[in-house]
């Protein structure tokens, strides 16, 4: 079997899907940009967490909130 979006979805533990849906929504136009972050229950209560994501990550997607918001206040 190829390596195909759907054997990638059916061979993936949750936390791979969800970056699989994270990067379908931005290739697709539907979101500009997202980030998955993942942390046990112990470890989120203290603040930490980890990214799954290759691309951008907490920092360039708040960036683009940001920006985003800015523009719309611009506009008002």
């Amino acid at each position: 079997m190829r390596n195909t979006p759907e054997k990638q979805w059916l061979t993936s533990g949750n936390a791979r899907r969800y970056e699989l849906l994270c990067q379908q929504l931005v290739q697709e136009g539907l979101y500009d940009a997202s980030t998955l972050l993942l942390s046990s229950y112990a470890e989120g209560l203290q603040g930490a967490y980890s990214e799954l994501q290759s691309g951008g990550g907490l920092r360039e997607w708040v960036a683009r909130l940001a920006g985003h918001v800015a523009s719309v206040a611009a506009t008002l």
